[in-house]
């Protein structure tokens, strides 16, 4: 997600429509400006979809893990969600294929 605000503002208005019309998009919530990382997963835990496709990410060195780490962690969302997101999605996607 990171980057600038302006892919901040498009990514979140059509997250939804985008998954809902069959797109395969996929980010990790690195280097992402705040209300961008709150807006998105409070969507998400309200409605659902797309809680598969986000993954942590930390973005060291240009961020901190510390940093990025509370962007999730202290989100008013799910345990569940917030579970899938640093560990869950990614096990599912790099390692379920392995079995």
């Amino acid at each position: 997600m990171g980057g600038g605000v302006s892919g901040h503002i498009r990514l979140l208005s059509q997250w939804k429509d985008l998954i809902e019309g069959g797109y395969r998009v996929y980010v990790d919530t690195s280097w992402a400006i705040g209300f961008a990382v709150r807006k998105l997963l409070q969507e998400v835990d309200r409605t659902g979809i797309g809680v598969d496709r986000i993954m942590f990410g930390c973005d060291e060195p240009w961020s901190d893990f510390e940093g990025e780490f509370w962007k999730i962690q202290g989100a008013r969302i799910s345990d569940e969600i917030k579970e899938r997101i640093f560990w869950g999605n990614a096990e599912e996607m790099y390692f379920s294929r392995l079995s």
